[in-house]
């Protein structure tokens, strides 16, 4: 099979998708959350899907890692998201008693946060 093919590998023709909306980019207000982090099946990367007013659905991914720069950021991305449901006082009381495992502070986050995040609206950007 090749790159621009009208067909797909099983024979079946290739038709454009009219009921898919293009996200907005920018600041986009408005925007609810479509449940809470997941983590992948080897528990590498941990997803979380925002709905847009359009309907348009953005998947926002964090890697487990390694890496102390890369860790601090994934914590303060994850904290910036969480405070949108929870206050930052309780996130900060929440994650004192956590272990650096980001499979524990997720399961913990969830748990927490998982009715509060249940209709909020959002501004994304």
């Amino acid at each position: 099979m090749a790159y621009g093919s009208k067909k797909t590998s099983d024979g079946k023709e290739i038709t454009a998708d009219q009921t898919r909306t293009t996200p907005s980019v920018g600041i986009v207000n408005d925007c609810t959350i479509k449940g809470v982090f997941e983590l992948n099946d080897d528990k590498t990367v941990a997803s979380i899907t925002f709905v847009q007013p359009n309907g348009s659905e953005i998947t926002h991914k964090e890697w487990i890692s390694d890496d102390p720069a890369g860790i601090d950021d994934t914590n303060r991305r994850v904290k910036h998201i969480c405070t949108k449901f929870i206050g930052e006082a309780m996130y900060n009381a929440i994650t004192m008693s956590i272990a650096a495992n980001l499979i524990k502070f997720l399961t913990l986050m969830l748990s927490i946060y998982l009715n509060a995040a249940t209709g909020i609206i959002i501004k994304m950007g």
